[in-house]
């Protein structure tokens, strides 16, 4: 049996590639088109991470949360297409951290497109992920330091935004 300390979190920018997803598309691939070749993991926005040292020995690195990232300017197909890509590879997670360990979690995520932010979750129910929207209010992120202190003044803006950390970091907990 495994046990995790949570050391230290990350968060990775500049699109890296998501091995959860990866291993996903190749599983589909497999299943349904008889090859596996060729497949890479998905590249993202944001990848949330947690060092953990397993068994006091090995120390590594374990994906938390993807958060996907598009300007003001982009259209609402872009936005769509987004969304569904940052589901599917926080389902991927999710289902990684639940073969790997056991874990089943339910965590509070965010989109962005410009500085407004949009929450949904991914849930597991017997073996099938679902998703939806948190709520339809948007969280408008500060973008100046007078903003900042309006924002954590305001208690449902920034306590759903650090809601969205607090969930990933009980993954690993």
């Amino acid at each position: 049996m495994f046990y995790l300390v949570l050391t230290s979190l990350f968060l990775l920018r500049g699109e890296p590639g998501l091995i959860e997803s990866k291993q996903d598309r190749q599983k589909a691939e497999w299943d349904f088109a008889l090859n596996d070749y060729n497949l890479r993991g998905r590249e993202v926005d944001l990848l949330f991470q947690c060092k953990t040292t397993v068994l006091r020995r090995k120390e590594c690195r374990h994906n938390l949360a993807v958060f996907e990232a598009k300007p003001s300017a982009a259209n609402d197909n872009t936005l769509s297409i987004q969304t569904l890509k940052a589901t599917r590879l926080n389902k991927s997670i999710m289902s990684a951290l639940h073969q790997q360990y056991g874990v089943d979690t339910s965590s509070v995520l965010l989109t962005l497109h410009g500085f407004v932010g949009y929450t949904y979750t991914v849930k597991r129910f017997n073996g099938y992920y679902a998703a939806g929207k948190v709520t339809e209010i948007p969280i408008v992120l500060p973008t100046s330091e007078n903003e900042m202190y309006s924002f954590i003044a305001e208690e449902e803006d920034a306590s759903v935004f650090s809601g969205c950390l607090q969930q990933s970091i009980c993954l690993s907990a």
